[in-house]
């Protein structure tokens, strides 16, 4: 199972979003974010897995805007930095539920991220 959080513009809107495939992700108005997030199955109806992000396992933007791509790479940990419709988002996607009350200083979930940048069509 593959769990998300979101960033958007410096605001944390969500931590341990559950990915499942063809629904969207939480992205209600009042938490900030325009649009919505939803992981897409080319081969079926699964839910992602992280080794096959990026191809098998789409990660779609939906707007008002044409849907658009985000580029994933096939880890089981990666951050992105990516533009959406003018926000600038932190997204992180990760394989296991982390749990906050066991974690120390020291501890780094982004051990092996991914950077991606990219920019909505205007």
């Amino acid at each position: 199972m593959l769990y998300m959080d979101l960033k958007v513009n410096g605001t944390q809107l969500f931590n341990c979003q559950i990915c499942l495939g063809q629904l969207l992700l939480r992205s209600d108005d009042y938490l900030g974010f325009d649009g919505g997030l939803m992981f897409a199955d080319a081969q079926g109806w699964n839910d992602p897995t992280w080794d096959g992000l990026g191809s098998r396992y789409q990660l779609l933007y939906l707007s008002d805007n044409p849907i658009q791509v985000i580029p994933l790479k096939a880890t089981p940990v990666q951050n992105l930095a990516v533009v959406l419709n003018n926000q600038n988002c932190v997204i992180g996607i990760y394989e296991q539920a982390l749990d906050f009350t066991a974690l120390d200083a020291s501890f780094n979930y982004n051990q092996h991220p991914v950077t991606v940048t990219i920019t909505s069509p205007v």
